[in-house]
């Protein structure tokens, strides 16, 4: 499924990726692998962080927003 969204978080180590597999997925730059995945209900079309990088929010085609805690 194509990736419709990326966003590196604040300090640089993951990057998070949303798309139509209703996935949203943290990457670690270092590693180059997933890290978490959060299964939504709907396509995401947007992904974000917070500026303290610990809440991922996802837009799904849903129409719905979630924010998520994301601590390692």
């Amino acid at each position: 499924d194509p990736v419709y969204s990326v966003a590196f978080s604040p300090n640089g180590e993951y990057l998070a990726s949303g798309s139509l597999d209703k996935c949203l997925h943290i990457w670690s730059v270092k590693d180059g692998r997933v890290v978490k995945t959060y299964q939504g209900n709907g396509g995401i079309f947007e992904v974000c962080w917070n500026k303290e990088g610990d809440k991922v929010a996802a837009c799904f085609s849903n129409n719905t927003v979630c924010v998520l805690d994301f601590k390692m």
